[in-house]
Parts: structure tokens; sequence; C-alpha cells
């Protein structure tokens, strides 16, 4: 029987309601299948297989952990707390018991349903002390709270979570409160994380001192004390017939792959030699170090230390021997490192037209039955696959020997074969080579198949039709029609594809410049696409939209920043912002006292917009300032391009920012379109 030893009805803690025990007592019920669980989330764990991830810690916020083996699919039982509404859950991926990866996954439990999603494992490498887990700060220059969360590439990192309004517009000691305070000396200065500094003054509207936004110290800088220095490199080098790793303490150094990292002038770090199994570390040279110990260097210029390692390395596979890491990537075994010895690449997509089966990637071809003659049957075929009826074609790898079995309706009789080398009423055995197609004849009184004018779905990619496509004078199937581009076959018919669509469905305010400027921020967590996987065509990227009212559009910019950092303009806001006093959508006039959201419009930035972006399309087309500015898709102020490059996974984020007075608006929502064919296994 599951035990349930945070569970409300039976730890006095739970019973208690301590608000931050509540939430442990949540992911209590959800890790262990207790309590009212409406709804089931299935996690797909998705992590590179050279981390090597054994186990997986579950954290569903404070300092709850709970550790299990690892699965490459999750099944969390969530409470009815959870239930229509956003929660994070960080997934940490370890090794031996050490975390090598991490990621979070987003989602909106529906009552009563399950739903599936993805949480991507970043490799760890080395992540700054930008900041810890759960930590929450102002954000510099607006009232807002920043929340410390795991970012894209599975380092702790500071995002967007509240903007300060109501009752408690003014932000304090990372919290919304009623009246603004000091949150630091008069320029005084402070490092964020090891990258930037801030220095403090009055950077908004009120009266009261904040930190700046961060300065970035630039590259082979870093902040101490509140100074940008430069910092100085160590590198570490492995020699010898052998195997093994180096390790830094501060972390910073782990050779294996990281062999060269950067640390502050005076730093001391010691590094620590482990051989592989049948291998022996004889020492170090180079660096001031010796000897068989540690190796502790204090660094006042670049410096480097070798590290030699002695007899045999272990190959961990077969030279050239290949394995299947998922049903569409294999690895190849071969030495990628600086030992002798062999190991697993890291996962290769297979080609078009392939599948990876056994250990390697294997060609597929295609076997079609059509069905003719005046009566009615069913083929199948062994190995399943084929059911026509309904699935009349199917994929077989290279090779596969497969054999069809025609079944006549009743009053009918099968006739016989042609095509694909059979013949005749006795067994259709094809070989799957290339493709192929079988005809199957039927005669006698038919029987229709399906009712005029129905559609169904061979496969996700294709729709077909139900008529009278042959010589007698019942309805059947038509052949596949391939779906359109950006569309997938569901339930009956080709519908615009979803599974390249990531929506946020947050209502928020973009505030007045009389009340600081602040920035109105909302961010998508995005997952599902291959690890690693980058927008490499800007048409891939179909357009973001949002839905969105707001008075007065010339003194209004809109900016998205991707995963990686980069940011692109999608909406300019005009120096002489007077001159264009069109509406977005329909808002609520004269409302700045007690902001109350009008009627968004739905507008759209596409990089194969015809339209102009949005200040030229109003002076190009000479839209009467009374007017609103036409619901549609436009081009971004800058180049979409900017986005090239940038990962897939990871956080999207949206920026509205009112630059004048007596103006203001609010977001309904907002998405971002990616082309179906970026997603891997999309089908919906």
């Amino acid at each position: 029987m599951t035990r349930c030893p945070l569970h409300a009805n039976r730890s006095p803690r739970c019973a208690r309601g301590a608000a931050w025990w509540l939430a442990l007592c949540a992911l209590a019920a959800l890790l262990a299948g207790c309590g009212d669980a409406p709804t089931r989330v299935y996690v797909a764990v998705e992590a590179d297989a050279a981390l090597a991830v054994d186990g997986l810690v579950v954290i569903a916020g404070g300092d709850d952990r709970r550790p299990m083996p690892y699965t490459p699919r999750v099944e969390l039982q969530v409470p009815a707390a959870w239930a229509d509404a956003p929660h994070t859950v960080t997934f940490e991926g370890t090794h031996a018991g050490a975390v090598v990866a991490r990621g979070s996954v987003t989602f909106t439990a529906r009552a009563n349903d399950a739903i599936d999603v993805t949480v991507e494992l970043a490799a760890l490498g080395v992540c700054d002390a930008s900041c810890e887990l759960g930590a929450t700060r102002c954000v510099s220059g607006a009232e807002a709270v920043e929340r410390c969360d795991v970012g894209p590439d599975g380092c702790p990192a500071w995002r967007v979570a509240d903007v300060c309004g109501g009752a408690t517009p003014f932000c304090a000691d990372g919290a919304c409160v009623a009246s603004c305070q000091d949150d630091c000396t008069a320029g005084a200065t402070e490092c964020d994380g090891a990258g930037g500094v801030r220095a403090c003054g009055n950077h908004d509207g009120d009266a009261c001192l904040e930190w700046s936004a961060t300065t970035g110290c630039g590259a082979e800088l870093a902040c101490t004390g509140g100074v940008c220095v430069a910092t100085v490199p160590l590198t570490v080098v492995k020699a010898g017939a052998g195997s093994g790793t180096v390790t830094s303490t501060p972390a910073g150094i782990d050779c294996g792959a990281a062999c060269t990292a950067r640390f502050l002038p005076g730093t001391m770090v010691t590094l620590t030699a482990t051989p592989a199994m049948g291998a022996t570390f004889t020492g170090w040279s180079g660096g001031g170090c010796a000897g068989t110990g540690t190796c502790t260097v204090t660094l006042a210029t670049a410096t480097t230390a070798t590290a030699t390692f002695t007899g045999a390395c272990i190959d961990d596979c077969t030279a050239a021997a290949t394995t299947c890491t998922s049903t569409s990537s294999q690895a190849t075994c071969g030495n990628f490192d600086a030992d002798p010895c062999t190991e697993w690449s890291p996962a290769t997509a297979c080609g078009v037209n392939q599948v990876c089966a056994g250990s390697a990637c294997v060609a597929t071809a295609v076997v079609a039955v059509v069905k003719a003659g005046t009566g009615a049957g069913t083929v199948t075929s062994s190995p399943a696959g084929i059911a026509c009826g309904s699935d009349c074609s199917e994929a077989f790898i290279a090779g596969t020997s497969v054999q069809l079995m025609a079944t006549p309706a009743a009053g009918s009789t099968f006739a016989a074969w042609s095509g694909g080398g059979c013949a005749g009423g006795g067994a259709c055995v094809v070989t799957a080579s290339s493709a192929t197609t079988v005809t199957a004849t039927f005669t006698g009184p038919c029987a229709d198949e399906c009712t005029t004018g129905a559609s169904s779905c061979p496969s996700t990619s294709t729709e077909r039709t139900c008529g009278d496509f042959d010589a007698d004078a019942c309805t059947e199937w038509s052949a596949p029609i391939a779906c359109g581009a950006d569309e997938v076959c569901a339930a009956t018919a080709c519908v615009a594809s979803t599974c390249g669509t990531r929506e946020s469905f947050s209502l928020f305010e973009i505030p007045d410049a009389n009340t600081g400027g602040i920035v109105a921020d909302d961010s998508i967590f995005v997952t599902g696409f291959a690890a690693g996987q980058r927008l490499n065509d800007i048409t891939a990227l179909r357009a973001v939209c949002v839905t969105v009212e707001h008075s007065f559009i010339g003194d209004l910019s809109v900016a998205l920043r991707c995963p990686s950092g980069a940011w692109l303009v999608l909406a300019a806001r005009r120096t002489d912002f007077g001159a264009y006093s069109h509406d977005l959508g329909v808002p609520i006039a004269n409302d700045d006292a007690n902001p109350t959201p009008g009627t968004g419009w739905d507008y759209c930035f596409s990089p194969s917009a015809t339209n102009l972006s949005w200040i030229p399309f109003l002076a190009a087309h000479s839209v009467p300032s009374s007017n609103a500015l036409p619901a549609g898709t436009y081009q971004s102020s800058d180049e979409m391009t900017a986005l090239l490059a940038c990962p897939l996974n990871g956080a999207w984020t949206i920026r509205f920012q009112d630059h004048g007075l007596e103006d203001q608006g609010f977001v309904f929502g907002w998405s971002m379109r990616f082309a179906p064919s970026l997603v891997p296994n999309c089908s919906q």
C-alpha cells in the first residue's frame, strides 16, 4: 500500500496548514500518488546519452527534493489544488549520486484529464553563483519581483515573476509592498553573480533608491567586491597512455571536457586527479605542482598544469559499433577523447525514410494496398501495419518479408492479387525493398466501406475522402492525399498543426510611463524540441502573435528575447510619437486611475508578412489617427534574422514598455508558432 508521509490528512504539519508545508504536502501527494489527484501529468525526460544519467531528483518548490531512479517517462499524479493554474517542476539528472543536468517544465493541469509534457535536462557545466533557487529580488529600475529559477542552460537564473501594483505598488527586499523603501546606499555597487555589476541610485519614478540594471563585465572579466576585474586562465593538459579526469575547487574545470577555466586573480585553485578504472595517476607537472596528491595553484598569471595517467583505459564499446539512442537516432563507437579507448559518440539523427532498429539507422520502404473489383473485403499484413479497411500503406524496414492476407466481406469473394510480384488467389509475400503497390480484387455484391463525403486519417500527414472511385456501385476510401504545409491529419481531416505552437494566456497590464515606465514581461518556457536544437531557418518561426489593447501606439515598444539572450525589436516606439496617436484594439478611455481591460485585437509578426511594421504601415496607408491599427500580420521593426541560432527550448520572453504619459493597455495573451517540421514526432 502507498504511504503518504506528507499528505495533509496524515501529517500534523500538513494539518496545521503552514503555506510552505502545504507546498511540500502537495508535492508528496503528487509523487506518492496520494490525496485528491484529478489529473496525471506524463513527463518525457530528455537527456544527452553522454551524461549517463542514472537517477532523477524531482523538485516542486522550496527545499523538498524527491530522488528516484532514472526513467525516460515520469508519471506525476497532480493534486486538485494544482488544476487550472500553471505550476513548475524542476528535474535534476544525477550520475553516481552527483547532479549533472537540470531542467524545468511549466504546465497547467486540467481536472480529470491527462496531459503530456517534455523536460529537457541541460548539462550543468559550470554555473556561476548568480542566484540561489527560490530567492527573490526587486527588478532593477522597475517595481517588479524577480525569482531565481532554472534557466534554459540548467543553471539558476533570475526571471521576472510579478509586476507590483494595486495596494502594493512598490518593490522592496524581493516583495511587493505598500510604500517604497531604499534597497541600497547611494553610490554603492555590488556584483550580480560573477558576470556583471549594479550601482545604487534612483533609477525609476519613485523617491527611493534601488539597484540599477546589471552592466555586464565583458569578456575575460568577472565581478568581485562590486568591481569588474580581469580574470586569469588555468588550463589542464592530460598526458600519458592512461585515462582519467581532473576537477577543480572552486568549480570550473571538469576535464573530461572542460579543461580550461578563468578565475579571479589571487584565487587558490585545488586540482584533483582521478584515474579511470585500470589506469594510474603518476603525477603533476607545471604550475608549480609535482607529486601525486592534489595540485594547488594560486593564480596570478595564465597557468598550465599537466596531469599524467598511465595504464590501460577500458573500452566502453567495440570500435565502429552502433547503438540506437531513440527510434530516430543512433550513436557510434569510436575514440572521441584524448585516451586510446573507445566511447559512444553523441546521438546522430537518422536520415530521411530511416528508423533506428536493433542497433543502427536502417532504410524503410512503403508497401501499399489498393482494393479493386465489385466486391468488398479487407487486407491485413504480417508483420502488422496494414489493416485495409482504413490503413492501406505502411513503411517497413527495408528487406522485411511482408505477407498480405485478403478477407472478403459477406457475399463477396476474393478473386486475385496483382502487382508487387503477387498473382492468383493464394498467398502474397512482398519483400519491402522499394515502394511497392499490390492490388487485391474482390468480386460479388459490393458493400459500402464508408459514408459518402466522410474523411479519415490514414496517417498523420495524409487524409482521404469517401466516395465511389472504382467501377462498382459502392463507396470506398480514396488514395491518401497529402496534408498542406503546417498541417497534420487529426481525427478525420487535415487541420492546422498545433504541435509547433507555444502559448501564454497571461493577462497583464502595460503600465503607463508616469508610473515609472515599468516593463511588462511575460515568458513562455518552451519544451518539446530536440536537445540542443536551434532556429537555423528564420522562416521556420512562422509568427509571433499578441492579443493586446493600448491607447496611443507611438510610445509603445514590443521586443522578444530568445533563450540565449538575443533581443528582437518587434515594434519600435517613435521619438515623435505624438504624430501616431492610433490605438491598438479597443482600449477603455480615461481609465488611468483604475486601469480596466478593454478589447484586445490580434497582431502578429512574421518573416513572411507583406504589411510593413506598425508605424510605417500607418504612414503608408494614411490611417486616420482616430482609427486603430487594423488587426493582422506585420513585419517586425528589426530583421527577424536576429533570432537565428537561438535555442528552441528554454525561456522566450516578450516585453512591452510604455514610454509616454497618460496611456496604458493590457495584454490578453501571446504565442509563438514554429514550423511543425521542427518538432520531433509531431502528430497534432
